[in-house]
């Protein structure tokens, strides 16, 4: 065999291991979106329980309202970004195929 050919199986090789790893390299990075879209999602209903002990204590209605409404944009905005994120993977994913 040839030194060419024996190059040509080995990228032969290398192509077939990259394209192997596309589905695990897919699966991690949606995981790992996942997992920082839940840490914010936390911390939203963090800011509502907090905001609801607030309320109880009497605090200042506008206080109340400014925090519902930062908690609201908190978790609208990891909506958006969580799937901006996922569509974006999914077509560096599939341009990689």
């Amino acid at each position: 065999m040839s030194e060419i050919e024996i190059q040509k199986m080995e990228l032969k090789k290398d192509e077939e291991s990259q394209i192997e790893n596309i589905p695990k390299r897919f699966l991690l990075e949606i995981m790992t979106g996942v997992i920082t879209f839940m840490i914010i999602a936390i911390a939203a209903v963090l800011l509502s329980y907090f905001v609801n002990l607030l309320k109880d204590y009497n605090i200042d209605p506008i206080i109340i309202y400014g925090l519902t409404l930062v908690e609201y944009l908190i978790f609208i905005v990891d909506i958006v970004l969580f799937l901006r994120f996922l569509w974006l993977t999914f077509i560096r994913t599939w341009k990689t195929l």
